[in-house]
C-alpha cells in the first residue's frame, strides 16, 4: 500500500509540474542547423524533451530505458543535450543507440 502511494504521490507531482507551453531556445540539430523546440515538439500528443550530457551518470544509466519508450508511437521523445560539442554527443548517440526523434544541441547551457 505504501508503494502504491508512493507512485500515486510521484505521478501527481509530475503531471502538476508539466508545462503547457515549452519555453522558447535557440538551438541546434545535430546537423548544426538553427531550430527550436516548439518546431519539434508533438502538436497532438505528448512531448517529452529528456536533457542529456555525455559526462552525465545519470543520463547514461537512464538511456536504456529511453531506447524502450521510444517504441511507443504516441510519444515523442526530443533529445536536449547540454553543453557536448558535436563529435561527442554523436559518438554517444551512435555507441548507445537513439532513442530520440530529434537530438538538439544547446552549446550554451
Amino acid at each position: 500500500m505504501k508503494n502504491l502511494a508512493l507512485i500515486f504521490t510521484l505521478f501527481f507531482s509530475v503531471a502538476t509540474m508539466a508545462q503547457k507551453e515549452l519555453p522558447t531556445v535557440a538551438l541546434t540539430t545535430l546537423e548544426g542547423e538553427p531550430t527550436s523546440i516548439q518546431k519539434m515538439a508533438n502538436k497532438d500528443g505528448v512531448t517529452i524533451v529528456s536533457l542529456w550530457a555525455t559526462w552525465c551518470v545519470p543520463c547514461i544509466k537512464e538511456h536504456p530505458f529511453l531506447m524502450q519508450l521510444s517504441n511507443n508511437q504516441s510519444i515523442k521523445l526530443i533529445g536536449l543535450n547540454y553543453r557536448d560539442n558535436l563529435n561527442n554527443a554523436k559518438k554517444f548517440i551512435n555507441e548507445l543507440g537513439n532513442p530520440y526523434n530529434q537530438i538538439l544541441i544547446d552549446k550554451d547551457g
